[in-house]
């Protein structure tokens, strides 16, 4: 846990804090080798459930959800944080993950996570259902929101 509140420096930021932060350790991120990971889609009617696996001593940054959903660590460990501190997550933990929320994590045993979100349409590939549920930057997230309203659609609306 030291080593991801050491690296995020904080224990509470302001959300628009911990934005500058977040997306300044994601940047860093992306100049590093990338690590290895792996993915599972499952699809039932009005459902989509994507599963996350990550090794022992990964770093990683999720996406920035566009709606809730529910989040289940099914294995292992994580230390995550979000604007309101680190927090220690393990196996038999489940919580909402509201719209606007993006992580900075850090493996502490090789572990999977699960989302769980309302979708209603066709399967689609892995890289077309993560633009479905999310965002991979704050910058992207807020032009998400942006278009939203510059086209006047209500939240019922837009997802359709």
């Amino acid at each position: 846990m030291k080593e991801l509140e050491t690296l995020m420096g904080f224990t509470y930021l302001t959300p628009a804090v911990y934005r500058e932060k977040a997306t300044a350790i994601e940047e860093w991120l992306l100049t590093q080798p990338q690590a290895e990971y792996s993915t599972k889609q499952l699809f039932l009617p009005g459902v989509y459930t994507r599963e996350l696996a990550v090794y022992k001593g990964t770093l990683l940054s999720g996406c920035v959800h566009l709606e809730e959903c529910i989040t289940i660590i099914s294995k292992g460990e994580i230390w995550v944080s979000d604007h309101n501190g680190v927090k220690q997550l393990k196996a038999g933990d489940s919580f909402v993950t509201p719209a606007g929320m993006k992580r900075i994590g850090i493996a502490v045993e090789d572990t999977i996570c699960v989302t769980v979100h309302k979708y209603d349409g066709e399967p689609l590939d892995e890289d077309s259902m993560k633009q479905v549920i999310g965002r991979d930057t704050y910058a992207l997230y807020d032009d998400y929101l942006l278009f939203k309203k510059e086209i006047g659609l209500n939240e019922e609306e837009f997802s359709r």
